[in-house]
């Protein structure tokens, strides 16, 4: 059976999510490739990272580093796995080095946009939340996340630049250049070892990088 449309198929949100996607998927895959992999050289033989966000800061350090670029290459960053549209590095922060408060725009949590999350980082695990809007809905997914649910599983960094604000599809937001995502579920197709149940992200917009 051929897909169907449906009303909300052709809403305008619809419409512009769709042309987001190619739009990103339209890029020169070269200089995706030599941008995301400058940025990964950046974040080598660095002890930590701290990323400060509206007065807060929070630190980690980094245990692996990945380009995923949308194509498959030779650089020593290559990622084990791709998702188009590609560009974004992913960090796999190193067992309890992360501390501090994650003050984040927004997260996309079990289906639902949260408003305005913060949580609070002790040795890569949470120990407090809130959020503006839908915080239940965080609860939710931490206490049934398992034994990991807790525990972040990644630090992504956005390199495509093809991917703009407005109705983008949350699956294509953290790969927006310069949007960071902190990211909860499972590491292990990029060689970690967390494995939560449910996959969630705080998204940030425009960090604040430092290495110390």
């Amino acid at each position: 059976m051929m897909p169907s449309l449906l009303y909300d198929t052709l809403s305008e949100q619809a419409i512009e999510s769709e042309v987001q996607f190619w739009h990103a998927l339209d890029i020169n895959y070269q200089l995706l490739s030599d941008k995301t992999i400058a940025l990964c050289r950046k974040f080598v033989n660095k002890n930590y990272v701290e990323i400060e966000t509206q007065g807060e800061i929070f630190q980690f350090g980094i245990n692996n580093i990945w380009a995923e670029c949308g194509s498959f290459g030779s650089c020593e960053f290559q990622s084990p796995i791709i998702n188009l549209p590609g560009g974004e590095i992913l960090i796999i922060p190193k067992p309890d080095t992360m501390q501090g408060k994650i003050v984040g725009d927004r997260a996309y949590v079990l289906g639902e946009e949260i408003l305005h999350p913060v949580v609070e980082i002790v040795n890569n695990e949470i120990t407090v939340f809130s959020a503006a809007s839908n915080q239940q809905q965080l609860a939710k997914a931490i206490e049934t996340g398992g034994k990991d649910g807790r525990k972040v599983a990644l630090i992504c960094l956005g390199t495509n630049d093809n991917i703009r604000g407005g109705n983008i599809d949350n699956a294509l937001k953290h790969k927006s250049s310069g949007f960071m995502s902190v990211y909860w579920g499972s590491n292990r197709d990029v060689g970690g070892n967390i494995a939560g149940n449910n996959e969630w992200f705080i998204q940030i917009e425009n960090p604040q990088l430092n290495f110390i």
